[in-house]
């Protein structure tokens, strides 16, 4: 389990929830990036929540994304993971994206996006 870092504002208990909710891949990564974007937080437990509404109780991963390109940029990413059909799993993503996802993208502020992952 991640430790707090001594001058994070991120709270243990928000560090718990993560974990109990998301598989936090580098999660001292994903935990410093949301020092500095906490407005994150509770977008990523509404997300979870939409998600598990559209897909079911799926296994959620949430990482930091680092694009290659620009090392700056940096978002967090959720990854549904599915052993959906590729067109089952795109219809359920296309309710998700138009029941919640389109209406709260720009509360993400191009911080955090949402994907499929097939496995």
């Amino acid at each position: 389990m991640h430790k707090a870092h001594p001058d994070t504002p991120v709270a243990p208990d928000l560090q718990t929830l993560l974990e109990n909710t998301f598989t936090v891949l580098d999660s001292d990564e994903v935990y410093d990036f949301l020092v500095v974007h906490a407005f994150l937080a509770p977008l990523l437990f509404e997300a979870h929540t939409s998600i598990q509404k559209h897909f079911g109780a799926r296994p959620v991963t949430l990482e930091l994304n680092i694009d290659p390109e620009d090392e700056t940029y940096q978002q967090l990413v959720l990854r549904i993971q599915t052993e959906q059909t590729v067109d089952k799993a795109d219809a359920l993503f296309e309710e998700f994206d138009q029941d919640w996802w389109l209406p709260n993208m720009r509360r993400a502020r191009n911080r955090f996006n949402i994907m499929l992952q097939f496995v």
